[in-house]
């Protein structure tokens, strides 16, 4: 069976609107408002770990990306991605936490958290992320680079259990 043998095809799902990332709109940035369906961490093909957040996405000015498509961030933790993986996952914990790391107001919330423990919470079979919204800005990829620097912050509404960790 080899690489099949672990495989659960029936609970896979085809993907939708153009491909499984976020992406830029071009040589322009895009924004979406999106909604957490599950995050998880894997094993990718050997290389190292990756964080998967699925989504669904609720707002988008990406045409390869509309409304309804299902894109994922992924964080890879390995390779030169170290460099920035713990702050690209800080970013995608405290957004789904309801907080913002651009925000002055919530640096005493996001201090006193224990976001390793929210990571493997979060990551957990309970999937106490589903529902969250977070936002989303990704930028074109930088001259000779495959991949886009993208933000993180909360959506424009909360999910209950945002609110919850807000109050």
């Amino acid at each position: 069976m080899g690489v099949f043998e672990n495989s659960d095809l029936n609970s896979a799902t085809a993907p939708t609107g153009g491909g499984y990332y976020f992406e830029s709109n071009g040589d322009k940035p895009a924004s979406y408002e999106a909604e957490i369906t599950r995050m998880f961490i894997r094993n990718n093909r050997g290389k190292g770990e990756m964080l998967v957040c699925e989504t669904l996405v609720l707002e988008s000015d990406n045409p390869g990306r509309p409304v309804g498509s299902r894109p994922s961030h992924t964080i890879v933790w390995y390779g030169k991605s170290l460099d920035v993986a713990p702050q690209n996952t800080k970013m995608l914990m405290v957004a789904a936490a309801g907080f913002s790391i651009f925000d002055p107001k919530d640096a005493k919330a996001i201090a006193d958290e224990d976001w390793n423990a929210f990571k493997n919470d979060a990551c957990g079979e309970d999937n106490p992320c589903k529902g969250a919204r977070i936002h989303l800005e990704v930028l074109p990829p930088a001259a000779g680079k495959s991949y886009s620097k993208i933000y993180v912050t909360p959506g424009k509404e909360l999910s209950e259990l945002q609110k919850a960790a807000r109050s």
